[in-house]
C-alpha cells in the first residue's frame, strides 16, 4: 500500500505486522515523519528498507536494509529541490526483481493496469 497523504501513510504503518515490509524514502534521510513511520514499523515487527542519499542519516541508521541513492540536483540549483527519480528507479528495480518469473504476479499487474487504463476498451 502507498499513499500520498502523510496521515494515510502513518495509518498504514500502524497496521504493519511481522512479515510486512515498509519502504521509507527520504532524500536526506532526516524526515521526521518518515523516521516516525520507520520506528512504528520496527516496533510492530515489520522489516524496514530505507532509500536515502545518506546511509549515516537517522533513517539510514534505523532501517534493516539501506539503499543509497545519488541525487545531485542541489549542485545545479539554488533553491531546495528534491528529485524522486533516483528513488523511483530503485523502486522499479525492486519491483522487477520481485516479479521476475512470477507469472501470477505478472498477470495480476496486467489485470490491474487494464482496469485503470482510460483509453482501452
Amino acid at each position: 500500500m502507498a499513499g500520498t497523504i502523510w496521515e494515510t501513510q502513518l495509518a498504514f504503518s500502524l497496521s504493519l505486522k511481522k512479515g510486512d515490509v515498509l519502504i521509507a524514502i527520504s532524500n536526506s534521510g532526516e524526515s521526521r515523519r518518515v523516521a516516525k513511520m520507520v520506528k512504528i514499523a520496527k516496533e510492530k515487527g515489520a522489516t524496514a528498507i530505507g532509500i536515502t542519499n545518506n546511509p549515516k542519516s537517522t533513517i539510514g541508521q534505523s532501517v534493516d536494509y539501506h539503499i543509497q541513492t545519488a541525487t545531485r540536483e542541489k549542485l545545479f540549483m539554488n533553491e531546495i529541490c528534491f528529485s524522486r527519480v533516483s528513488a523511483m528507479t530503485v523502486m522499479e528495480i525492486l519491483f522487477l526483481f520481485l516479479t521476475v518469473d512470477q507469472k501470477k504476479r505478472y498477470e495480476q499487474t496486467r489485470e490491474y493496469e487494464s482496469l485503470i487504463a482510460d483509453e482501452k476498451v
